[in-house]
């Protein structure tokens, strides 16, 4: 619940999210609709920085234009 609740207070007012594993936890519905909702805002124009361990996660949200493999 502090997940849900620490990922949901910030993502409204912020053009920059910083998220440090906050997708992978909670349930698969919880992770989905964090996925739609960083997709959603990205969109928009928001800035994800993301620290993960998990390629692919890194590979959903990253953008083709900035990285490089």
């Amino acid at each position: 619940m502090q997940m849900r609740l620490g990922f949901s207070v910030p993502v409204p007012s912020s053009p920059i999210l910083l998220a440090d594993e906050t997708p992978a936890v909670g349930d698969q519905p919880f992770q989905e609709k964090c996925h739609d909702k960083i997709a959603e805002l990205r969109a928009q124009g928001m800035t994800l920085i993301l620290v993960s361990h998990s390629p692919e996660q890194v590979n959903r949200f990253r953008d083709p234009l900035m990285c490089h493999e």
